[in-house]
């Protein structure tokens, strides 16, 4: 049972594949609602496997594309080329002309604010982004009133680059992805009390709670 709140949106699926579709549609919708209210929008993309297959969903979408900004939830320090670079892959299976950001220090996260869709991912500790329960600094991460957090968390192979809560507060349209039986189980374990930093995904659950949308699929 979710237990979170009350003001979430948990949609269930029967499969992945439905999950990704319906996903895709929500996005596409939302986004052409931005156009149409002010001729600019904002897609904040997570990376991972979980959403591929929405962004090749997403991607035929006859919407204006040239007029979005495509921008990676987090991104690793590794080379563009890389197939662990989170832009990078967004744009591969996106395939869209739309304007996409890299995330590190110099972006101009403000210029791209506020925020219309947002999609995040959920790792099997709880993290999202690259907001993690292991980083020595997720504390401060997770309260910071900066826009992008660095995170040097010793477990993982590279550095990274996420962005923080603050950043989310004036987003429009926020929704969390995950697939499986045993993320279902972190989920709910991360929708009991207990503090952020144990389940960095309790900010998505807790204080962005009445514009989030959970999608899940065993």
């Amino acid at each position: 049972m979710v237990t979170a709140t009350s003001t979430m949106q948990f949609h269930e699926f029967g499969s992945r594949s439905e999950a990704s579709l319906a996903l895709a549609g929500m996005i596409a919708g939302a986004l052409g609602d931005a156009l149409r209210a002010r001729s600019r929008a904002t897609f904040v993309a997570s990376g991972g496997g979980s959403p591929q297959e929405t962004y090749e969903h997403l991607g035929r979408n006859a919407i204006d594309w040239r007029s979005i900004s495509v921008l990676p939830s987090d991104e690793r320090f590794v080379p563009k080329d890389s197939p662990r670079h989170n832009l990078g892959m967004i744009r591969k299976t996106l395939k869209v002309p739309a304007t996409y950001s890299e995330l590190n220090s110099e972006t101009d996260i403000d210029s791209l604010c506020p925020f219309d869709v947002a999609l995040f991912g959920m790792g099997d500790d709880g993290h999202t982004a690259s907001l993690f329960p292991d980083d020595p600094d997720i504390d401060a991460a997770l309260g910071s009133k900066a826009n992008t957090h660095q995170a040097h968390v010793p477990s993982l192979p590279e550095a990274r680059i996420s962005l923080t809560p603050g950043a989310l507060h004036g987003a429009g349209v926020l929704c969390l992805l995950m697939f499986g039986a045993h993320k279902r189980m972190v989920f709910e374990a991360a929708c009991e009390p207990g503090a952020a930093r144990e389940y960095p995904v309790r900010i998505l659950l807790r204080e962005l709670a009445a514009r989030l949308h959970v999608f899940w699929a065993a």
